[in-house]
């Protein structure tokens, strides 16, 4: 709807119920969220919904941590166009929807390893000329969606043992290597001129329809050591008792609009 344009801020009516998906991404000047509409919330300038469990956009030039109640990163705009040279979940998120990181021009590193998430979807890094590195989280089951990865210089990606779908994911991908930690072969393909690497139990001669370089890796313990537990959001009675400015400004620091 607005992709591409040189949009600053929007203002959210109070008529507005819904936003259409990808509505903002592609927006890289948008530095701020205004909600009118008793639908949707701001915190430090970033559009939630209503029960603040998804984050619908986040501002560029904005390096303000996402609220802990934050399940959903939408699709609507999500973290598109941001100016994050790195990112590391601290909260359990569940769902990281289509685009959601797209075209992060200044992107190398993303953790993902204390969210919870099953699934990526089309684009979700698509573009992000700088990124080298991603830690994907155990829990991922599936990127069967197109241009995952596309245009990402990633040195190695290393997939989780429960991954059993891949298609589409690597078109377009500028990815090195490729490290897998399970044993059943998967659908998908990868580019050619990937270097694949498997572990000593893996007993298929190739992988993802690629010949296999390396059968000796040793996959990594991914450990989750960022996660926010103790904030004291989790106990407040109401939404709007939490989020009245007053009692925002007795909320621990990392809540603060000012990191």
């Amino acid at each position: 709807m607005f992709a591409y344009t040189k949009l600053k801020n929007i203002t959210i009516t109070k008529r507005i119920k819904f936003i259409d998906d990808l509505a903002f991404w592609g927006c890289p000047e948008l530095e701020e969220f205004i909600s009118e509409s008793p639908y949707f919330k701001t915190y430090c300038k970033a559009l939630y919904s209503r029960d603040l469990k998804t984050l619908i956009g986040y501002p560029c030039n904005s390096f303000v941590d996402i609220l802990p109640t934050t399940k959903v990163i939408s699709g609507v705009k999500g973290f598109s166009s941001t100016s994050f040279v790195k990112f590391i979940f601290n909260v359990s998120i569940l769902t990281l929807e289509r685009h959601a990181f797209r075209e992060c021009y200044s992107l190398e590193f993303v953790d993902m390893s204390c969210t919870k998430i099953k699934s990526l979807g089309d684009a979700t890094f698509y573009d992000c000329r700088k990124l080298k590195q991603i830690i994907l989280p155990e829990t991922l089951t599936s990127i069967h969606s197109n241009f995952t990865f596309g245009r990402c210089p990633i040195d190695l990606l290393i997939l989780p043992r429960y991954i059993v779908s891949a298609e589409g994911a690597f078109r377009d991908s500028l990815i090195k290597h490729v490290a897998y930690c399970g044993i059943n072969n998967i659908s998908g393909t990868l580019p050619d001129d990937v270097i694949v690497h498997v572990t000593s139990q893996f007993q298929f001669g190739k992988f993802l329809n690629h010949s296999i370089s390396y059968k000796d890796f040793v996959c990594p313990a991914i450990k989750c050591t960022t996660l926010i537990t103790d904030i004291d959001i989790f106990a407040c009675p109401t939404v709007s008792f939490c989020f009245d400015p007053k009692i925002l400004l007795t909320l621990p620091n990392i809540l603060s609009c000012n990191n």
